[in-house]
């Protein structure tokens, strides 16, 4: 656990040191703050902030991908990553490590929004369920898309390849329920299954639905293992 521990403290502090992270923190602050803006106090209808949720869903799917991009593909760049394989760790340690620091990084970026409830609070009787689900949902979405960060970082030694491959698979895998009504009934059933917005539209409308969890982290668990056997194989191969 020690281990773990320091390994997930090193890739949150790295976040930290680069001046990107800052960037990144900045324009998605202010991008959700121009959403909810748009959104809520247009509207004048606090249950409206389901449709927030929402487009922060969909705006991670573009920041996420940068936030990962460097936790492997930079390593491999430089050369570090056959140094950090000569260590004595397990290469679960090395990714679960290096998820646990994303995840911190992606929850202090997220967690300014939650003023947003004050506003509400101030101006409206807010529904406490819609803010509840939404950013259970937020974190598990968030958890998950890091999986896939993580894992097209370990396959190239470009951070920009990375990011793009990413994005790629994120979006297909969010938005792949849209074929439903052309592919038939028996085969959009299994895509509306697999899709991350289907399962998220419960949460962000305040359902914590127990399926929509079991998915999301069935998926995390699975891409973090896919990552684990690149890296062993890489650790077989040096």
């Amino acid at each position: 656990m020690n281990t773990l521990y320091t390994i997930s403290m090193k890739e949150l502090k790295s976040y930290f040191f680069s001046p990107l992270a800052y960037v990144i923190m900045t324009v998605f602050t202010l991008l959700a703050g121009y959403f909810f803006t748009g959104i809520i106090f247009q509207t004048r209808n606090a249950n409206e902030f389901s449709s927030f949720i929402n487009t922060v869903s969909g705006l991670l799917i573009l920041v996420i991908p940068i936030i990962t991009m460097r936790s492997f593909a930079e390593e491999n760049r430089a050369g570090t990553f056959e140094l950090l394989l000569s260590y004595p760790l397990a290469s679960w340690h090395v990714v679960l490590g290096k998820f646990i620091g994303a995840t911190l990084f992606t929850f202090v970026m997220i967690l300014p929004t939650f003023i947003y409830v004050t506003f509400l609070e101030m101006y409206s009787v807010p529904d406490y369920g819609i803010i509840t689900g939404g950013y259970t949902g937020l974190i598990l979405l968030s958890m998950c898309y890091i999986s896939f960060g993580l894992f097209a970082s370990s396959l190239t030694k470009s951070q920009v390849v990375a990011a793009i491959s990413c994005f790629g698979m994120l979006l297909m895998l969010w938005a792949v329920d849209m074929l439903v009504e052309q592919l038939g009934y028996n085969i959009g059933a299994v895509l509306r299954t697999i899709s991350l917005r289907f399962h998220f539209y419960f949460f962000s409308i305040g359902v914590i639905d127990s399926r929509g969890i079991v998915f999301i982290l069935s998926v995390i668990v699975f891409m973090l293992l896919l990552t684990v056997k690149i890296i062993e194989d890489k650790r077989f191969r040096s």
